[in-house]
């Protein structure tokens, strides 16, 4: 019978301390505050790109030198100036050789003149020469004469050529390498020229994101020079086949160029190519505000009655700085206030932003 009683007492007892210890757990858990910032879902533009770094080029681009070497003597243009196709951009010393082509074309002009005045003074020459005959051989003796100056013109004159720099297009004259008086080697680069109207970006894409990119994508540009501003292009052109030594695909993306701002040659930047996107504007809130739970479903931390609470929301979009909210959320929506600052459903919210 003791037993029992005691039996009996013990599981009570027992019974009255879980109870007591649930009480002070659960009312201990109330009283936890967590400190958070308030936020709210807003109305905008969600995109999702495929981003990538690249520098400014021309469809039009050509580094020009001499086809011989010498000391480089005239500078016709200067950084920044604007040429037409054939101007002459710059010549190495060439005063013997100009000379000398003097001499040849002196030679065919001298050639020319004294057949003119052979054949205006045809019959007494015939006289002279004893028949017709002997005059039409040495009237043809002129035009081998003729001929022959003109071809040693000629070819001094394409010899002389490799001493000058002609624009191959109109352009801008973007880089001089050389000053006056120093050598240029033959093939060394001493005038550097593009147009600046067939502007470019070009692009290295990685092949995992390669197959999200088409022609005529929706492309916002920043460069290094123009800290926030956007730059609007398109996806102008697709490679074939990826680059044989960093396997990335080299991409070409055409710039619609702002009137008031410059773009130069070598320019660096990047390009956010837009893969999806809401087209006008949708509510949403910044990617981490919004939570997963551990099947992945998203939730929202609110406030309900004072206590943090979780809601379920469907999402559209997921872009890369903002997420579209597909459901109302009527609660306010809180966020941790720091890193470290822990957040569970049911603790008592203190909103100190």
């Amino acid at each position: 019978m003791k037993k029992q009683v005691f039996k009996k007492a013990r599981t009570y007892i027992l019974f009255v301390i879980v109870i007591i210890g649930l009480f002070f757990y659960f009312n201990s858990k109330a009283k936890i505050t967590s400190l958070v910032n308030k936020t709210s879902i807003v109305n905008r533009v969600v995109n999702k790109t495929v981003s990538a770094s690249g520098s400014v080029k021309s469809r039009n681009e050509a580094d020009m030198s001499f086809s011989s070497g010498g000391q480089l003597r005239y500078l016709y243009v200067s950084e920044g100036q604007k040429i037409i196709t054939g101007q002459l951009l710059a010549s190495i010393d060439n005063q013997s050789q100009s000379q000398t082509l003097q001499y040849y074309k002196d030679a065919w002009d001298i050639a020319i003149k004294e057949k003119e005045l052979f054949k205006n003074n045809k019959d007494q020459n015939i006289d002279l020469l004893h028949g017709e005959k002997a005059y039409n051989i040495k009237l043809e003796e002129y035009n081998q004469q003729i001929s022959q100056a003109e071809a040693n013109y000629k070819i001094y004159l394409s010899a002389l050529g490799k001493t000058n720099i002609y624009a191959p297009f109109n352009a801008t004259v973007i880089e001089i390498t050389k000053k006056i008086g120093e050598n240029a080697a033959a093939n060394e680069t001493v005038v550097k020229v593009a147009d600046l109207d067939k502007l470019y970006f070009e692009i290295s894409v990685d092949q995992s994101d390669y197959g999200n990119i088409k022609t005529g994508q929706e492309t916002i540009l920043n460069f290094d020079s123009y800290d926030g501003l956007d730059f609007n292009g398109a996806v102008n052109e697709l490679p074939t086949q990826a680059n044989p030594d960093s396997s990335d695909f080299t991409v070409k993306v055409d710039i619609n160029k702002t009137p008031d701002l410059n773009l130069w040659i070598g320019m660096t930047g990047d390009a956010y190519m837009i893969t999806q996107s809401s087209v006008s504007e949708v509510p949403s809130l910044i990617y981490n505000e919004i939570q997963k739970d551990e099947v992945g479903k998203p939730f929202v931390w609110v406030v309900d009655n004072g206590r943090i609470a979780k809601q379920y929301i469907d999402v559209g979009i997921e872009g890369d700085i903002y997420t579209e909210v597909k459901t109302k959320v009527d609660k306010q929506i809180v966020v941790p206030s720091s890193d470290g600052e822990q957040i569970k459903e049911g603790y008592i919210a203190k909103v100190i932003n």
